[in-house]
């Protein structure tokens, strides 16, 4: 029988080399050569082996049916509708299947481990968080000297912290907390921070429930510690835009938003020009026109940073409340809990409004499987 644990631990340490990616950009950024393109490498191989282990062992899950389904419907579109078979079509026909065939394949390996498997996934889970942090946060350090010294102009470096903050022990103590939120402060990524705040909301109100005078402490302290930011740094500059928005202004809107406010407007001229393919999304090698008029830029796209946009130029609006039906079937399955997965789910779920993970990442849905494997008769944690 083919051994589920050795195929989490190698995928586990492949999704490591995502830390490097903070090197690849600070490399870019000093000497102006391109490796940033090698982050992709590492999903590659990670894809490879979900892949390789399905070869030999097929484990089904109602969640990973529901993307077996979508497959199905995806090629039937293919007969349905015209493709377009052009060299970009070729390229977005590609992306459109491997979006799809990313979960089915990862639910293959977390579908095979059962809530027994509990401290064996924590334990791994535990030693991915403390790799990825000995890489990614002194790269955080190293460029956040740099941009403050005036070596680097662009003052925002994505790591996936929400990754492994609550793999950490006692992630929900003030100490480890304070420390993460440094970090963040210091890579100024304002979905980064999001994500933080969304994971410790969870973590915060099951805690005000039980301590409300621990809650207030915590309140008052942080909203003590923004007015501090705000007066003595410029690290809210950047939020600034959001209260001063003009919707009726394109350069607002671009700023605000980095282009998925235009993302949203070209998946919707799609469904205007194609209506019959709003319920179950458009076909493979389909793409809509993302236009950026301050820029005056233009380009194909298949899929969006916000999740559910993408979801249902894809899949259409059947199956993208299926599929959220279930990322909601995990929030009340979990909420006050401490699960450290769980955190990580928020995180994920956070992170899915802002960047294009559950397309292209197989980490995020790895943590999303685990949960929804451990989920299974799993004992409180």
């Amino acid at each position: 029988m083919i051994n589920k644990y050795i195929f989490l631990k190698l995928v586990l340490l492949l999704a490591v080399l995502d830390a490097f990616s903070i090197w690849f950009l600070i490399f870019f950024y000093i000497t102006g050569i391109d490796v940033v393109f090698l982050v992709n490498v590492n999903f590659i191989i990670m894809l490879t082996v979900f892949a390789c282990f399905m070869v030999f062992s097929i484990n089904l899950s109602l969640i990973s049916l529901l993307f077996y389904l979508i497959l199905v419907v995806s090629i039937l579109k293919l007969f349905i509708f015209s493709v377009d078979t052009n060299t970009i079509g070729l390229k977005h026909f590609l992306s459109y299947f491997i979006g799809v065939i990313l979960p089915i394949v990862v639910f293959n390996l977390t579908s095979s481990f059962r809530a027994q498997d509990r401290k064996f996934v924590l334990s791994e889970c535990q030693k991915f968080a403390y790799r990825y942090a000995w890489i990614a946060l002194p790269g955080l350090i190293v460029y956040s000297i740099l941009y403050f010294i005036g070596k680097i102009s662009y003052f925002g470096l994505g790591a996936n912290l929400h990754y492994i903050y609550p793999f950490f022990k006692d992630f929900n103590t003030f100490r480890v907390t304070f420390i993460f939120f440094v970090f963040i402060l210091i890579s100024g990524k304002r979905a980064v921070l999001l994500n933080f705040i969304a994971q410790n909301a969870v973590v915060f109100g099951s805690k005000v429930i039980r301590k409300p005078v621990y809650g207030f402490l915590v309140i008052f302290a942080l909203v003590l510690g923004i007015i501090s930011l705000n007066k003595y740094s410029s690290f809210f500059d950047r939020f600034d835009i959001y209260f001063e928005l003009d919707f009726s202004d394109a350069y607002d809107l671009s700023v605000a938003f980095g282009g998925r406010f235009e993302e949203a407007i070209g998946i919707l001229t799609y469904f205007r020009e194609h209506p019959g393919q709003i319920l179950f999304g458009s076909p493979p090698g389909a793409y809509y026109e993302w236009i950026v008029e301050v820029s005056n830029y233009q380009a194909s796209k298949n899929y969006s940073h916000v999740a559910p946009l993408g979801f249902l130029f894809r899949y259409g609006i059947v199956f993208t409340l299926m599929i959220y039906s279930c990322f909601i079937y995990l929030l009340v399955k979990f909420w006050s809990n401490k699960n450290p997965l769980f955190i990580v789910y928020i995180g994920v779920l956070s992170s899915s409004f802002f960047g294009a993970n559950l397309f292209i990442d197989p980490t995020s849905w790895l943590f999303i499987g685990l949960l929804y494997a451990l989920s299974k008769k799993s004992p409180k944690f």
